[in-house]
């Protein structure tokens, strides 16, 4: 999990980092723990994370089997819909609840949400059950990964901040790589439901540690959540993910259904226009919105890395076997070709974008190289795994 700029912190509702020299409020009032208890602490903020960025791409993995052992394939877009839709609005939630309740209060909520969740999710008897529980799970999700952040700063001193958040950047590549691997062995030879069960001794030992371990204030600030804003944007995402999940599959493009889930989508925008202007505490700042090399950026992620990719790690699993009859740790491994690129190529462009000349070339390369991807995957057809019978 790479570390957020400011500025997009901001803009999400997640608390910003001090700058540098600066003590974030929980480090002026208690003081940076020292090295000994820092490391137990880290651990348990590790304990938390690893299960949440696992998930996605091992639910993925087990999606076709869960789907048919629930008898819900007509719903199977829900499995990962439902999660990454609330996730985003716990993401947006969770940091002004967190510098109004205090940030232990806010990791200790998320966390035990995100283990509801996983529980609901492994006894789940029906698809309906199913998809309400990944629902949960989303929302511990996306909460406790802004309030991961968020307590990191407050626990460590800026001239070592880096090199801690750097720790919790490390867990995702080597998630992105056994994810898919993990959900398909555990599935092959244990059951869909131990994906599952196997997140709660992991989270609840991080509960532990944070209940234990860490010591921040519980105070607030003042102000007030923007709740009119946080409307807006929830039925704004439900309203476009209602629209694109049912379009052309449950019903016709042109059906009143899809295009009433449009009117909600715009409807709710144009609502969060007029709200966030008069917001003391926005959600999203109209100002973010006037800078076009931002805006552009949220283009290009919300088609890059969040249509795109998001398709790609969720779907390929279902194509591979479903379509060409390949087992789930196989459509497992599949996915590595996809998945290891994006983390050497993350690295080097890191290194290579010093200066912002640079963006602008990396950013027209990617996306064109992103488009040339998507044209190739198009021309996928079923194959046999090897070994198998040719088709007649």
């Amino acid at each position: 999990m790479a570390t957020v700029p400011t500025e997009q912190r901001q803009s999400s509702g997640a608390p910003a980092l001090p700058p540098a020299g600066a003590q974030s409020p929980g480090a002026q009032s208690s003081g940076a723990p020292p090295v000994r208890r820092l490391w137990p602490i880290m651990l348990s903020l590790i304990l938390a994370l690893v299960p949440l960025q696992l998930d996605s791409l091992v639910a993925a993995t087990a999606a076709p089997t869960i789907a048919g052992d629930l008898g819900g394939f007509d719903r199977i877009a829900w499995i990962a819909t439902a999660y990454l839709l609330t996730m985003a609005i716990g993401t947006v939630l969770a940091g002004r609840l967190g510098d109004m309740f205090g940030r232990k209060r806010m990791l200790l909520l998320a966390t035990s949400v995100f283990l509801a969740g996983s529980l609901l999710a492994g006894i789940s008897g029906g698809m309906t059950q199913f998809i309400v529980a990944r629902a949960v799970q989303g929302l511990g999700a996306g909460m406790t990964f802004t309030t991961l952040l968020a307590v990191v700063a407050d626990v460590v001193q800026s001239d070592r901040r880096g090199r801690y958040q750097g720790m919790l950047g490390a867990i995702a590549p080597f998630t992105m790589i056994l994810g898919p691997w993990v959900g398909g062995v555990v599935t092959d030879q244990f059951g869909w439901r131990w994906i599952f069960f196997l997140n709660l001794p992991l989270v609840a030992l991080s509960i532990v540690g944070a209940a234990v371990l860490l010591r921040l204030p519980a105070g607030s600030r003042g102000g007030r959540v923007d709740y009119a804003g946080l409307v807006a944007i929830s039925a704004a995402s439900t309203g476009i993910v209602l629209a694109v999940t049912w379009g052309g599959h449950q019903y016709p493009w042109g059906s009143w259904q899809v295009l009433g889930a449009v009117a909600l989508c715009l409807a709710a925008f144009a609502m969060l226009v007029v709200v966030e202007r008069r917001a003391a505490h926005p959600i999203f700042p109209p100002d973010l919105f006037t800078n076009r090399s931002v805006l552009m950026s949220f283009v290009v992620m919300f088609f890059a890395m969040g249509a795109v990719m998001a398709s790609a790690t969720n779907f390929l699993p279902l194509f591979l076997q479903l379509v060409q009859g390949r087992s789930a740790s196989s459509s497992g491994l599949l996915l590595l070709p996809l998945l290891l690129p994006v983390i050497a190529i993350s690295l080097l462009a890191g290194t290579w974008i010093t200066t912002a000349a640079r963006f602008r070339p990396v950013m027209i390369g990617g996306t064109a190289v992103l488009a040339a991807g998507c044209a190739l995957l198009a021309t996928m057809g079923p194959i046999p795994p090897p070994g198998s019978p040719p088709p007649t």
